[in-house]
């Protein structure tokens, strides 16, 4: 996002370091100093979730200046990262997709602090797979149909091809990509600041199960 916003700057592989530190501090303090906030947050991000899917959605949806055709986006299959084999290409590309179903079991341990959490926590985890499924596929769709000059996108100084597709779609509009870039960026800190939560849990419970070195301090 910000080679998109400067595009004179030059990204070093120790500024996304010191960014990723910065997340962790933020996801800490959240998860320390403001954890009495946890279920009041977790429950505006659900709302933000759902809404920006919507809220990249249609702008890009109605600005984009090239739609993809019909046969482009369910028949045509690309091999652009140099597998030479369509099928390893997809089995290769389809981890990031089964990444975003790694999470429903957070539900799970944070089950100490649910109340009702034989009915709440196995509804929470089939619904957060039907819904981010369903969207996620709809997602999937919509950026196939709005994909612009792919490769563009895949030779993006940002080096994330998505920033360029909005970036595209909101017809090479800086400020409307990064606004749009925003709202994922958002997601995914508050997704940091979740599994550091679920994180805590387990390892606080396997301290008490006098499973970890240190046991005595950290079953605190």
């Amino acid at each position: 996002m910000l080679v998109l916003a400067y595009p004179s700057y030059t990204f070093q592989l120790w500024h996304g370091t010191l960014l990723l530190y910065a997340v962790l501090v933020v996801a800490l303090i959240f998860n320390t100093f403001l954890g009495k906030y946890l279920s009041f947050i977790e429950s505006a991000m659900f709302v933000i979730h759902i809404a920006g899917i919507f809220a990249i959605i249609i702008p890009i949806a109605y600005l984009a200046p090239q739609k993809s055709s019909a046969h482009d986006v369910f028949v045509l299959f690309l091999d652009n990262g140099g597998y030479n084999n369509k099928g390893l290409a997809f089995f290769v590309g389809i981890i990031a997709t089964v990444f975003a179903f790694a999470g429903p079991d957070g539900a799970v341990h944070m089950c100490e602090e649910i109340q009702n959490a034989s009915t709440v926590v196995p509804w929470a985890m089939v619904g957060t797979i039907a819904v981010n499924g369903l969207l996620g596929f709809a997602m999937v769709i919509f950026l196939l149909f709005c994909l612009g000059d792919i490769d563009k996108a895949l030779e993006t100084p940002t080096k994330y091809p998505f920033i360029e597709i909005f970036y595209q779609g909101v017809r090479n509009s800086t400020a409307g990509a990064i606004a749009l870039v925003s709202l994922i960026e958002v997601l995914l800190i508050f997704c940091c600041i979740s599994i550091m939560a679920t994180s805590s849990r387990m390892m606080w419970a396997f301290a008490r199960d006098k499973g970890l070195p240190g046991w005595q301090y950290l079953s605190r």
